[in-house]
């Protein structure tokens, strides 16, 4: 490709990443807040090994949201053991896109898998308010929160960091 090296490196300067892939939306009250589309569990432990490695002596919690009835079935069993290196989990309703509901496959049973195989911090939200009320309930300084799935969870991260910017900081 013969491109100058300069141009290169103006081009790679001015890159400010890709939305919604490890994108840090924001810091309040010493809380980071991370938002990610994973919503396959490959990309989830990949998601969470990443974090765990940039900040290792911070406690992750989890909003997952999972994405589509048909990927959920199809990949129960990766699901239950993606979120091992997550400290809390907190689950919402399936984001079905155009689908319809399958029967037996609701976050709840996905929920009861992961506790079955082992997490011991796992939870389930039937919508953002009562998701929200939980995680601002948990949080303490040092955590960082991330929001995951391709669904619309990215909107509970950014509430979340206006809630938080919201409380009295004395």
């Amino acid at each position: 490709l013969d491109i100058p090296f300069v141009t290169i490196a103006a081009a790679l300067q001015s890159f400010s990443g890709v939305q919604r892939r490890l994108q840090i939306k924001g810091e309040r009250r010493d809380i980071t807040v991370v938002d990610d589309y994973g919503h396959h569990p490959t990309e989830i432990r990949a998601t969470l090994s990443a974090l765990r490695d940039a900040w290792p002596e911070r406690r992750l919690v989890v909003l997952f949201q999972p994405h589509r009835y048909s990927r959920t079935k199809a990949l129960a069993e990766e699901f239950y053991t993606a979120f091992h290196e997550a400290d809390i989990i907190f689950l919402t309703e399936i984001y079905g896109a155009s689908e319809a509901p399958i029967p037996g496959i609701t976050a709840e049973a996905l929920l009861s898998g992961i506790k079955q195989h082992g997490h011991r911090h796992a939870y389930f939200a039937s919508n953002f308010d009562e998701l929200l009320d939980k995680t601002m309930d948990i949080l303490a300084p040092g955590d960082v929160v991330l929001s995951l799935g391709a669904g619309n969870i990215w909107q509970a991260g950014e509430k979340l960091l206006e809630m938080l910017g919201d409380q009295n900081d004395s």
